[in-house]
């Protein structure tokens, strides 16, 4: 069972982290047997913040190939993304 990203978790998502994502989720909870992505790495972080409720988040974009590139997005509490190394 994989916990909540906490404050702490989202100031580890910065350029060169690996991070996974799924799409497996029902009201913000993860679903039994979440598929998860390969590990892609972040290259650009564009945005960190906090929301109007005090929850921190950020934007990025993860490679995808040579050419191409994913944007993301994470906030305290969700349950969608893992890290799966920090960035050196």
């Amino acid at each position: 069972m994989t916990s909540p990203l906490t404050r702490a978790d989202i100031a580890r998502i910065r350029e060169g982290a690996m991070v996974i994502t799924t799409y497996d989720t029902a009201h913000g909870a993860l679903l039994p047997n979440a598929r998860w992505s390969e590990p892609r790495r972040v290259v650009e972080v564009f945005a960190r913040k906090d929301d109007i409720y005090g929850k921190a988040f950020v934007c990025f974009y993860t490679e995808f190939g040579e050419n191409a590139r994913l944007s993301g997005g994470a906030k305290e509490g969700d349950m969608h993304l893992r890290i799966v190394a920090d960035a050196p």
